[in-house]
C-alpha cells in the first residue's frame, strides 16, 4: 500500500507532463522507471476520455460517480495523497483533510503555475470556461479528499457523487460583476484577505468539501 500512494504521489504532482520533470530532476537516472509511469501518466487521461459515458472512468476509482472529465485526474489524487500521508503521519483526519483543502484552495486562488493567473479569476465572466475548469478541478479534489478518508476507514466501495459536487458549486457560486486588471492587483497587493474573500464569494469553493467531506 505504502509503495502505490508514493506513486500515486509522483504521478499527481505532474499529471500528462510528469515525464518533462522527471528528466528535469534525475536526468537518464532510472530511465526505465520513469519511461513506465510516463506511460501511467500520458495514458490516464487518455483512457478516462475515451471510457467516458461507460459508467466506469477510467481515471477515478470505480466508486465515484462523474461523467463531468475535466482532463485532470491528478487533482483526485494529490488532494487523496495528501490526506492519506498527514494521517500517516500522526495528524487527525479532521484536520488532514482540511489541511489538503486548504492547499488546493490556496493553489486555485493564487497559483501561476501552467495557465493559471490569479488576476484572470476575477477579469473574465464569472462562468467564463477558464473559471468554470477551476470549479471542477476544486470538485475533484474534494472528491480525491473523500476516497482516502473512505481508504483510512475501510469503506472504500462507498459511493461519491462527483457530478452531484460540480453540479452544486456551479449552483452557489455567484454571477458577479468582473473587475479591471489594475483594480484586481491593487487588491491583491494591498489586501489579499479581502481579494480572498471575493474570490471565496465568487467561486464558492467550500460547496463540494461541504458535500463530499464534511458530510
Amino acid at each position: 500500500m505504502e509503495h502505490t500512494w508514493n506513486v500515486i504521489e509522483v504521478l499527481s504532482s505532474g499529471g500528462a507532463n510528469y515525464n518533462w520533470r522527471a528528466y528535469e530532476l534525475i536526468g537518464t537516472n532510472n530511465a526505465t522507471v520513469t519511461k513506465a509511469l510516463t506511460v501511467i501518466a500520458q495514458g490516464t487521461p487518455l483512457f478516462s476520455f475515451w471510457s467516458r459515458g461507460s459508467g466506469n472512468f477510467y481515471g477515478l476509482p470505480k466508486s465515484v460517480s462523474v461523467t463531468c472529465d475535466n482532463g485532470k485526474p491528478y487533482h483526485f489524487w494529490m488532494s487523496a495523497y495528501l490526506t492519506w500521508r498527514l494521517v500517516k503521519m500522526g495528524h487527525t483526519k479532521v484536520g488532514s483533510a482540511a489541511a489538503a483543502y486548504s492547499i488546493f484552495k490556496g493553489y486555485s486562488f493564487l497559483s501561476k503555475s501552467g495557465y493559471r493567473d490569479p488576476i484572470t479569476n476575477f477579469t473574465l465572466d464569472s462562468f467564463h470556461g477558464y473559471n468554470n475548469v477551476q470549479r471542477m478541478d476544486m470538485s475533484y479534489s474534494a472528491a480525491g479528499i473523500r476516497f482516502a478518508l473512505n481508504i483510512l476507514n475501510n469503506t472504500k466501495d462507498d459511493k461519491i457523487d462527483l457530478d452531484n459536487a460540480i453540479i452544486e458549486i456551479f449552483k452557489k457560486s455567484k454571477n458577479n460583476d468582473s473587475m479591471d486588471p489594475d483594480d484586481v492587483r491593487k487588491l491583491l497587493s494591498t489586501s489579499k484577505q479581502q481579494a480572498y474573500l471575493k474570490w471565496m464569494y465568487r467561486f464558492s469553493p467550500d460547496t463540494p468539501y461541504k458535500l463530499l467531506v464534511k458530510n
